[in-house]
């Protein structure tokens, strides 16, 4: 073998584990990711992290920091006195605070996003986390990323809600209505992780990898590059040998009186020619089989002669 085709052949060996490595490591990624799913509210998890798509604009908020304003009279709602960073008493017995975000300012329709798992200890106001919580108009319960508004100790409770509700107040949209209609209340053994990272590239890859196409198409493609790689080396070694056979073939039909005038003498020669190369193919066949057979009789011979040749090289490496 020419060290040129060695090292075609090494570079498609090579090519062909990388593939396989990776359609590996996808059916892998693909258990995992049904597994995780079924065990954390149909959220898949890897290394520690959950990651989902934001499926709502629920918390599509503003970029500033957010105002909220509640009903101040009401004893249930004035709770928010424990949060807030700066209060302005307006008309109507409300109260306009400011809350510190933390984590991402908004998240968009679209949006993936890392869920750290947290324990309630670890909560702070401000943060967004993703929660176990029931929806308006379906059964069962969902998951849900909003901010943490209020954290009750006492009670080991969150109060969370979503900075896209944005009510007018004096004709103008600038402050977000919290009160006990609308707020979700998070006890700590709903809580899931907290959102630590969130980026729009991630949601589109995470749109595709989840439609069920993904994993058939993903896995077919290498296999399919794999069996084309293959094909085309099998093809080339066919016409290889091809070549070789009628390269052979007419140097031995040349023996045999081949005379390019002499159509009937070279069609003699050729078919004397591919009747010794069929021979020649025939008795190398038999060779490599009794080989085969032999190898098992001798190997008992080999080893002893072998040992015996290792043992000689030691000995007279002592004498040295």
């Amino acid at each position: 073998m020419s060290e040129k085709k060695r090292k075609k052949n090494k570079i498609g060996v090579i090519i062909d584990w990388i593939l396989g490595v990776f359609i590996v490591i996808l059916i892998a990624l693909e258990i995992n990711i049904v597994i995780t799913a079924r065990q954390n509210a149909g959220i898949p998890s890897l290394f520690g992290n959950s990651f989902m798509e934001v499926l709502t604009n629920s918390m599509d908020g503003p970029e500033s920091s957010l105002i909220y304003t509640t009903h101040y009279e009401d004893k249930e709602d004035a709770r928010v006195d424990a949060v807030y960073q700066s209060k302005e008493e307006v008309p109507e017995g409300r109260t306009v605070f400011t809350l510190e975000k933390k984590g991402p300012n908004f998240l968009h329709v679209g949006t993936g996003i890392l869920i750290k798992k947290v324990s309630y200890a670890d909560v702070r106001v401000g943060d967004i986390i993703t929660f176990l919580d029931e929806i308006e108009g379906f059964e069962g319960v969902y998951p849900i990323s909003h901010r943490v508004i209020e954290k009750i100790e006492s009670t080991k409770t969150l109060y969370c809600f979503g900075d896209n509700n944005e009510p007018e107040y004096g004709g103008i949209k600038r402050h977000y209505a919290y009160n006990a209609s609308n707020w979700n209340e998070v006890k700590e053994s709903d809580i899931l992780g907290r959102v630590s990272w969130n980026s729009d590239a991630f949601g589109a890859v995470l749109g595709v990898v989840q439609k069920p196409f993904f994993v058939p198409v993903a896995v077919l493609t290498p296999l399919g590059i794999i069996a084309a790689i293959s094909a085309v080396d099998i093809i080339k070694d066919y016409r290889a040998a091809k070549k070789k056979e009628e390269a052979e073939i007419a140097a031995l039909a040349s023996e045999y009186g081949a005379d390019p005038n002499d159509p009937k003498a070279t069609e003699i020669a050729f078919e004397k020619a591919r009747i010794r190369y069929e021979m020649k193919l025939e008795l190398e066949a038999e060779i490599e089989k009794e080989k085969k057979a032999l190898r098992p009789l001798y190997a008992e011979e080999y080893r002893k002669a072998k040992e015996a040749l290792l043992k000689e090289q030691r000995n007279g490496e002592e004498k040295e």
